[in-house]
């Protein structure tokens, strides 16, 4: 078993007003070792719509090679600031895995994957795809980051 944040990181200090997020991500690898098995709140960041909203609503498809999460407040906005997250990516890893990189991809497609205003306005965003390494430890094995997965980021 292992996890991953997924979090915000802006370049507007005054914060962005939101009303709801959906990304479409995948996991690329040389093999179906890896697979998301759920999606949470995030656990090493503050949710971004806590305490309207606990965690994303999510679908996993593609034979747990594709995540899709989301959230959308019936009211008012929420501002995106840095470290505030979106949700926390878990995955089941078999012992197979060890010492192989996966990747974390974001779809691009607006129909996929959308930051919104509102219920018709979106926001430009740029993404930052990761990558994960499954390390050994005694006994078990758990996912490492190697580069920050999915940091979202608003263009200026």
């Amino acid at each position: 078993m292992g996890a991953v944040d997924v979090y915000f990181s802006s370049a507007d200090p005054s914060g962005t007003p939101i009303q709801g997020f959906q990304f479409e991500i995948s996991l690329v690898g040389p093999d179906d070792d890896v697979m998301f098995s759920s999606v949470g709140a995030p656990q090493a960041h503050p949710y971004i719509f806590a305490p309207e909203s606990s965690a994303p609503l999510f679908s996993i498809s593609n034979g747990g090679l594709t995540a899709t999460l989301g959230d959308f407040l019936d009211m008012g906005t929420a501002d995106i600031a840095t470290g505030l997250g979106l949700a926390s990516l878990q995955f089941t890893v078999e012992p197979s895995a060890a010492g192989k990189s996966y990747m974390l991809q974001i779809n691009t497609d607006p129909s996929a994957s959308f930051l919104a205003a509102d219920s018709m306005t979106f926001l430009p965003f740029t993404l930052r795809n990761g990558n994960v390494t499954v390390v050994p430890e005694p006994a078990t094995f758990i996912l490492a980051l190697v580069v920050l997965p999915a940091l979202i980021r608003r263009r200026s």
